[in-house]
């Protein structure tokens, strides 16, 4: 019965993280001149897609941050912003505390 009520209490706080998430999200979507946004959980997993975010654009965003965090180390920061500009928008990625946000505009 315990490891049954531990079960049902873990998908009770990924039930609550997934809403909380969700949330996050839709309020950056609508805040002025964001056009989408994109979370990733540590793996590059998508947790999240609003607008011209995608769950395909969140494992790429996820590598890019890990991979600018490495050289960040070297540097001495702690943590980077990655900015990606193309003729139709730009991408704001950070990575912090396992969670890849990617906020496009």
């Amino acid at each position: 019965f315990r490891l049954v009520q531990r079960e049902v209490s873990k998908l009770k706080i990924v039930s609550w993280m997934d809403t909380e998430i969700e949330a996050k999200l839709s309020s950056l979507s609508q805040q002025e001149g964001v056009t989408g946004v994109m979370a990733a959980d540590r793996n590059g997993l998508s947790i999240g897609a609003k607008g011209r975010g995608s769950a395909v654009g969140s494992a790429f965003a996820s590598s890019l941050a890990t991979r600018a965090n490495q050289l960040a180390v070297i540097d001495g920061s702690d943590f980077v912003s990655i900015c990606v500009e193309t003729e139709s928008s730009t991408v704001w990625i950070k990575q912090e505390e396992g969670v890849t946000l990617g906020i496009f505009q």
